[in-house]
């Protein structure tokens, strides 16, 4: 009791405060002020919002088979390995795969792996479903996908928002149907009834997704071992990538 009191006078000055007074005074400070905190409505609320306010972290889709499309049956031991991120109805994108084609003739499968993304942009209206398309070629083989990106670069203007304004999306559905039967060789109600389907709709929605977690936001985006090339853009001519490509491959690390 006379501890106490002889506490309550150090605090209000009217005892000399000691070593062991101010070691007694700063504990009891923090027990009130521990007190007080939990009493506060800010601390209230943080605790809310460390339980039950807290935003959940999004598990992106796991594909069963590894996205995108391999260009040149490339090796997966290559120690290059390029992945592209596209857009079928961009014309940078165009120009970009074009470049990639005539670098995978230039380099052989051991050394070199291209892989292109599809990575539809919003305000292009058919990206989407060509970009279903190439999912939906990608089951029957790598070979019809690339097929098939090869048509839709081909068939741009075609499908552009201008040319396609007065048609319904069923009406487009329906066109890709007919190239796909002349193109990929299967009937076109069947490729109509896979792109109306849900599952070339989510493929294609997880690697548009996969393509954001890579902090994708243009295309055509590249990336080089994993890392992002900023530098290079549909401007780079073989020689561009040429040179990249043996600068790293003389590298010891």
């Amino acid at each position: 009791m006379v501890r106490v009191r002889s506490v309550i006078l150090c605090v209000f000055g009217k005892l000399p405060v000691c070593h062991y007074h101010r070691l007694f005074i700063t504990v009891l400070a923090l027990c009130i002020s521990g007190i007080l905190w939990q009493a506060c409505p800010i601390a209230s609320y943080h605790r809310k919002s460390d339980t039950k306010s807290c935003p959940q972290i999004s598990q992106l889709p796991i594909p069963v088979k590894p996205m995108g499309v391999v260009l040149n049956s490339g090796n997966y031991q290559a120690p290059i390995h390029l992945d592209v991120f596209v857009d079928l109805f961009c014309p940078a994108s165009k120009t970009a795969y074009k470049t990639m084609k005539e670098l995978i003739s230039e380099y052989g499968p051991e050394t070199l792996r291209v892989v292109v993304y599809q990575f539809p942009l919003p305000f292009h209206r058919n990206s989407f479903l060509a970009s279903q398309g190439v999912q939906i070629a990608k089951l029957m083989s790598s070979d019809a996908a690339i097929t098939w990106m090869d048509v839709m670069f081909n068939n741009i203007q075609q499908y552009s928002d201008g040319s396609t304004m007065e048609m319904t999306t069923n009406e487009i559905i329906k066109e890709m149907g007919y190239i796909a039967e002349k193109v990929l060789h299967v009937s076109s109600s069947k490729f109509i009834a896979a792109l109306n389907g849900h599952e070339s709709h989510l493929a294609a929605r997880a690697e548009w997704k996969y393509g954001c977690s890579r902090a994708v936001a243009q295309v055509p985006t590249f990336s080089v071992n994993g890392i992002p090339l900023v530098a290079a853009n549909e401007k780079w001519t073989l020689h561009h990538w040429k040179t990249a490509i043996t600068s790293l491959l003389k590298s010891t690390f």
